[in-house]
Parts: structure tokens; sequence; C-alpha cells
């Protein structure tokens, strides 16, 4: 799964902190977001995030890091 942290009506890390949708996603989730601090960060690979992209990002980049999953 690729996801943004801001999405429209919160952020993902609700999403990421519900245990019950948690263990339902069984899958590698990406992270692209506009926010770029070592705290968000780190809280995103605490919540299992594979990977963290800042944007702008280069597609090629996101690419690489998907195939690798």
């Amino acid at each position: 799964m690729i996801a943004d942290l801001r999405l429209p009506d919160g952020s993902f890390f609700q999403l990421l902190q519900d245990d019950q949708i948690r263990s339902a996603m069984t899958f590698p989730i990406l992270v692209i977001s506009s926010i770029d601090d070592v705290e968000t960060l780190q809280t995103s690979f605490d919540h299992g995030v594979i990977d963290y992209l800042t944007k702008p990002f280069n597609t090629r980049e996101l690419v690489v890091k998907v195939e690798r999953w």
C-alpha cells in the first residue's frame, strides 16, 4: 500500500493506531508525505511502515522502492 499521511478526513496514523485495522493490513506500507521531520519518520517506522518518501519525490525512486517489496 502506498499512503499519504494527510488524508481528507484525518491522518493515516489514526488508521495505523487502530489494532483491528492494523492487524488486517498484512501487506507492506510505504508512506508519501510533505512532512519532512525525523519525528514523523520515526513514528512511521514505529507503526510498521516499511519506507517513507518526502514530497516532491522522484518517480523512479518510488518504483525502485515498490519493486523491493
